[in-house]
């Protein structure tokens, strides 16, 4: 029996987000930045809504590879937080999710001054 997905997960860097500032009951959140990698078969039905992927180059197994960047706010003390995920879907690369739901200032980095907005998610 073969796997038909392969979702492998590198972080690459580990800091404290915010300096370390501590938000409210969950307390300081790390920010995570790294790769994940992918891997699919292009013959799993349930790939089929993805345009093309019987085109695309294959690796030894069969399948195709693929890869994209992935920053993660995750707390430091993981039992304090909600065991929620929020996904932020890039709109041509910019991160919206804190300035929209936080008030926070625009921009892609989050360890810019005001990137934490009113903490609201936080």
């Amino acid at each position: 029996l073969r796997m038909k997905t392969q979702v492998n997960l590198d972080i690459m860097s580990r800091k404290p987000f915010a300096g370390g500032t501590a938000f409210g009951s969950t307390g300081a959140y790390e920010h995570l930045a790294g790769t994940v990698h992918f891997a699919l078969d292009p013959t799993d039905t349930s790939n089929a809504h993805v345009v093309d992927l019987e085109l695309a180059p294959r690796n030894a197994a069969g399948l195709v590879e693929f890869s994209a960047d992935i920053e993660m706010l995750v707390p430091v003390d993981q039992t304090k937080g909600n065991r929620r995920v929020l996904y932020d879907v890039n709109n041509r690369g910019n991160k919206t999710v804190m300035r929209a739901f936080n008030s926070a200032v625009s921009g892609n980095d989050l360890s810019a001054a005001g990137s934490t907005g009113n903490w609201f998610l936080l």
